[in-house]
């Protein structure tokens, strides 16, 4: 469940802005350090499960998707729904894939709308609204159906990869990556990476089950934002 931040700030500090005030504190919390980028209050925000103006999840793909008031396929190029209300797949695609941010997801959803694919919008790390749709999502198809993430090749790519691949593991997948390897990123989109990050890319990718992709881009030293690819 997502509640809006000012009613659960009030609720909790009997003050509606006190949780806005601890933005900075909070993400550092739940990064687990004071080296990693400054991200910005939304997606704070979202991976507590609270928001200023909630969203819809984006998805895309002809796939058909039950709801609590009905079972339909998806709209062209995406559709957008309330988390909560998604329950399960109707049909069976060939693979799904999340994607990290919006342009590339637009990208996506407009070539492929018409394929038997399931492609999601994480918007960042994702909220616990939308990871309990995840993993119902996946629960409801076989496991011989692959499941790919495409995100930012970076700390918070990697951090999120980790997360996904945590629910997806839960209901039985393996979460793969999907063009995050070095081999997929042009040099001249590459970005020199510090030492922090290209360790944090390795703890991350640890845990997500992709270590030889953590050591190939730590080896490569570089980061790259998906939207540049």
């Amino acid at each position: 469940m997502s509640l809006p931040v000012r009613k659960f700030s009030s609720q909790l500090f009997k003050d509606s802005k006190r949780i806005e005030k601890l933005i900075g504190p909070l993400d550092v919390l739940l990064v687990g350090g004071l080296d990693s980028d400054i991200r910005p209050e939304a997606g704070v925000l979202q991976e507590l499960g609270l928001f200023r103006e909630e969203h819809p999840a984006r998805l895309a793909g002809n796939v058909i998707v039950e709801r609590e008031r009905v079972t339909a396929c998806l709209d062209q190029p995406y559709s957008g729904l309330p988390a909560q209300t998604v329950l399960r797949l109707a049909s069976t695609p060939s693979m799904v894939m999340t994607i990290e941010n919006l342009t590339t997801f637009h990208s996506e959803a407009r070539q492929r709308c018409d394929e038997n694919v399931l492609l999601i919008y994480t918007a960042g790390m994702p909220s616990p609204a939308w990871r309990a749709m995840y993993r119902r999502l996946l629960g409801s198809l076989s496991n011989d159906v692959p499941v790919y993430h495409w995100g930012d090749v970076d700390e918070g790519g990697f951090r999120i990869a980790a997360t996904l691949a945590s629910d997806a593991n839960s209901v039985g997948y393996k979460l793969l990556p999907w063009k995050m390897h070095p081999d997929d990123v042009p040099k001249n989109v590459r970005r020199k990476a510090t030492p922090h990050t290209l360790a944090q890319i390795r703890y991350f990718s640890a845990v997500a089950g992709w270590s030889e992709l953590g050591d190939a881009i730590s080896e490569a030293e570089f980061v790259v934002e998906q939207e540049s690819l």
